[in-house]
């Protein structure tokens, strides 16, 4: 549901492509493609890696970074990817949405801006890098989009999602501000009719 969410509305990516929902304790990515219909989900996966499970397994304290993305690569090579190439990486939920505002340097957050953002991954390499070298609230004073309640979370969920980038050989990510609520509710409206 996560994947109809994301892809909801969108019809303009040709070709196969993916999706990602970076959460707490676990990483969904999801494969499929887009037709005029909607979205067409293939398969999916859900991994033991989370912002908050990374977090407090490596980031507490003397961050142990090099050991994270090792730890997170060798969890993402149980992926199943399909046999052919991957046109996109959408991305959904709290850590993108954020790191669009962060780009954008937005003073508060806003989903129109933040839905349909393109962030590549040399991007998130640099905002990674910077969250790693300051504290949550120096992170919330640079970045006032940034939600309190994520800021110290959010290097964790970044680590994953460039990881992820690696794994999948893609350059960026898109943002979508629709996740599984939104896959949920195209699913009623399918009951419904």
């Amino acid at each position: 549901w996560s994947f109809e969410g994301a892809v909801f509305g969108i019809t303009t990516i040709p070709g196969n492509i993916a999706t990602i929902d970076i959460g707490g304790g676990s990483t969904e990515i999801s494969f499929g493609s887009i037709d005029r219909n909607g979205g067409v989900w293939n398969s999916g996966q859900s991994i033991d890696i989370g912002a908050v499970r990374i977090k407090e397994r490596f980031l507490l304290q003397q961050p142990r970074v090099a050991e994270a993305r090792a730890y997170i690569r060798e969890q993402l090579t149980r992926i199943v990817l399909p046999e052919t190439d991957l046109r996109a990486l959408i991305a959904v939920a709290g850590t993108p949405t954020s790191l669009a505002a962060m780009k954008y340097k937005l003073e508060t957050f806003d989903a129109k801006r933040v839905d349909g953002a393109v962030i590549r991954k040399f991007e998130i390499e640099a905002l990674t890098e910077e969250m790693l070298s300051v504290t949550s609230q120096e992170l919330i004073q640079r970045y006032p989009a940034v939600s309190p309640a994520r800021a110290d979370i959010l290097p964790a969920g970044a680590l994953i999602l460039e990881e992820a980038l690696g794994a999948l050989e893609l350059d960026s990510i898109r943002v979508s501000t629709q996740g599984v609520r939104y896959g949920i509710l195209v699913r009623e409206l399918r009951r419904m009719k």
